[in-house]
């Protein structure tokens, strides 16, 4: 998470000095966006949008959390709303410029941090990066489009995941090839970007000998690449960090204040068995607050979560397939899964189930099970009406799943 975080600031910042950087050595930019006829812009925007969500796997999705990429948005007042955008992204220093909007900052609990735990914190930071790197990505190739420039781009390995990366950056350090020559996704330099088959023959990238024993996979090409980050890398080097620790190491150590725990409700005789109801594990499968109880079936889904506690859920297919245990492919998913799998468990929140559902519909390809069985278990569980999760749009794309 640690790694992952520091990576999208240290990407955003740098793809908003290259927009500063951009316009400032295009003066007239400015008086010819606003002269530029409307459907002139309104191509450019599409075309920016296009290229923007064909840039980087998985970025189209971060639109949902983007109204300012709306048309109107950015065609009112004469072009005006784009021009507004841009600067609003200008000139970032160490960290990155984050584009305040009212109702995504709600979402996210800005104003009321008080009341949101430590993992909401860091996940809501985190989803405000990835929502402004949408943002200067659609700016900057609304730009490139507006004077007929392109870039190419070829998929690569980060310690981020899966992105895709200018060729001409990979080419500028390193001389020979071309985009043409390469397909699929391989490891880059974490300071360059260089690619492992664009180095010179019997080079490779090396990895950080410190991070490697934690799992975690920072590469670079040579000893100038690694001294280069250092700075940035020496925060996250070699140590294992919690959800709190990469707060204050990467976000600045913000005091966002101490979370309101819930007040649990009065137990009964049927809370007495600590296995199901989770007495001995109360941060992973809390008590359920007042009015909302567990029901039936969501106390046998935190029986079988506890006997494998490696999985994240585990979806009831009929006899005789079994159960199906699913597993959140990244880790920056899985914080975000558990924390909404808990305020579910703890208050049957309708938003937080309706987020569990979306999050598991994926695995449904790879399980061989219908949406709409999904949807009955997590109503037997939560208590939601399943009218409620027919109106959730998903995405049923496979994702990293275990079965058991």
């Amino acid at each position: 998470m640690a790694v992952s975080l520091q990576t999208c600031q240290d990407e955003l910042v740098k793809l908003q000095r290259q927009i500063t950087l951009y316009v400032e050595q295009r003066p007239a930019f400015t008086a010819a966006w606003l002269e530029a006829g409307c459907t002139h812009r309104e191509e450019m925007i599409l075309e920016g949008l296009v290229r923007t969500c064909d840039s980087l796997v998985g970025l189209e999705s971060k639109r949902a959390n983007c109204p300012e990429s709306s048309l109107d948005y950015l065609q009112r007042a004469n072009g005006q709303g784009f021009l507004d955008l841009l600067e609003a992204m200008r000139d970032p220093g160490s960290t990155p410029r984050l584009v305040p909007n009212q109702a995504f900052d709600a979402m996210i609990g800005v104003g009321n941090q008080a009341k949101r735990t430590t993992v909401e914190k860091l996940y809501g930071h985190h989803t405000a990066v990835i929502r402004n790197f949408f943002l200067a990505s659609m700016v900057r190739s609304t730009i490139l489009a507006f004077h007929g420039e392109k870039e190419h781009y070829r998929t690569v390995m980060t310690a981020y995941g899966k992105q895709r990366h200018k060729a001409d950056a990979r080419l500028k350090k390193h001389e020979g090839g071309t985009m043409e020559q390469y397909e699929g996704a391989l490891w880059n330099c974490n300071t360059c970007g260089i690619m492992a088959d664009l180095l010179p023959e019997g080079k490779r990238l090396l990895s950080c000998a410190k991070c490697k024993p934690l799992g975690r996979t920072v590469k670079y090409c040579d000893r100038e690449c690694q001294k280069a980050d250092w700075k940035k890398h020496k925060a996250i080097c070699g140590k294992d960090f919690d959800s709190q620790s990469t707060l204050e190491a990467l976000v600045g150590g913000l005091n966002l204040g101490a979370p309101t725990p819930p007040v649990p409700r009065e137990r009964n005789e049927s809370d007495s068995d600590p296995a199901v109801n989770g007495e001995a594990d109360g941060d992973r499968f809390p008590l359920p607050v007042a009015p909302f109880i567990h029901s039936r079936s969501l106390k046998n889904q935190i029986r079988h979560l506890k006997q494998t506690p490696k999985v994240d859920y585990v979806l009831k297919r009929p006899e005789p397939k079994g159960s199906y245990g699913v597993m959140m492919p990244h880790p920056v998913i899985q914080m975000m899964f558990l924390e909404v799998r808990r305020r579910a468990m703890a208050t049957g929140d309708p938003e937080a189930v309706t987020r569990l559902y979306t999050l598991i519909a994926p695995f449904t390809q790879l399980c061989e099970m219908t949406l709409k069985a999904v949807r009955v278990q997590l109503v037997a569980e939560y208590g939601v009406t399943e009218k409620l999760l027919e109106d959730t749009p998903v995405e049923t794309s496979p994702r990293m799943t275990v079965a058991y």
